[in-house]
């Protein structure tokens, strides 16, 4: 039996997270330390699962989670839901 395909993409990042602070704001903070300090430490790459990576550099990875995060920012400044 084939096993499913784990890992993540880091692309949606940005708007799981924004979602994730719906529930669970510290939890969204948190995730958002964790990603840029996983992009710093390793780079941002377009597939991650543990030390598995494939594409290096990927900059769709590096900028669109950014979107997300803003969106996130200006819902909790503006207290929409």
């Amino acid at each position: 039996m084939r096993q499913g395909i784990l890992g993540y993409w880091a692309a949606p990042a940005g708007w799981f997270i924004y979602t994730l602070d719906r529930v669970d704001p510290a939890l969204a903070d948190q995730t958002v330390v964790d990603l840029v300090t996983d992009f710093q430490e390793n780079g941002a790459c377009e597939w991650i699962f543990g030390q598995n990576r494939r594409l290096p550099n990927y900059l769709a990875s590096a900028s669109l989670p950014l979107a997300g995060i803003r969106a996130m920012i200006e819902r909790r400044r503006t207290r929409t839901f």
